[in-house]
């Protein structure tokens, strides 16, 4: 293992020093995060001309030595093996969505959305592995979980759709004219 380590570390040394201008650049992220990145790119290749870029949307940890993956830009678990440069760039807040069809028939005569009658849709991961899961068995404990979806464009899609409210990245959420936060963005 010591051995395939320093391989790797003079192969990426050898490269970075070959002078050539890097033709590919593989980041893997979350899907929430390559959602972020995709809205981005006009600035991401302009800022980066010659360069083609190759998102891989995933939790599963693609190895940074081996070359499977350039940069990796994770939620909160950052790789803590290799001879790797790991820092904070950012925080994504999140916040709960619903389309304005449903805070409608939700709401109490005053025109208050009555958060309890939301029905909820989670995404398929353990509460006591997610953040995001975790704050809702917390404080949406009333609430019907109505459905659970793995992937974050597909929660997205069926909170447009009026299915449930879900807790969404705010940048993707904010961006759909039919969505309204529930919440202030929580802790």
């Amino acid at each position: 293992d010591t051995m395939r380590t320093g391989a790797d570390a003079l192969a990426r040394a050898a490269a970075s020093l070959s002078g050539r201008p890097v033709e590919c650049v593989r980041i893997t992220a979350t899907q929430s995060m390559s959602m972020f990145l995709v809205a981005h790119l006009a600035h991401l290749t302009t800022s980066c001309p010659g360069t083609r870029l190759e998102i891989v949307a995933t939790r599963d940890q693609l190895s940074l030595a081996c070359r499977e993956a350039d940069i990796a830009l994770r939620m909160r678990r950052p790789p803590d093996t290799g001879d790797l440069v790991v820092r904070k760039i950012g925080q994504a807040a999140m916040s709960l969505y619903a389309s304005r069809a449903l805070a409608n028939r939700c709401s109490i005569p005053s025109n208050r959305l009555d958060i309890a009658q939301l029905p909820i849709i989670a995404s398929m991961r353990d509460a006591g592995l997610s953040r995001q899961e975790s704050w809702i068995a917390d404080n949406l404990k009333s609430n019907t979980v109505a459905m659970r979806i793995s992937e974050t464009t597909l929660r997205r899609d069926a909170v447009v759709a009026g299915h449930g409210a879900a807790l969404l990245p705010c940048f993707a959420g904010d961006a759909i004219p039919e969505l309204v936060r529930v919440l202030e963005p929580p802790e």
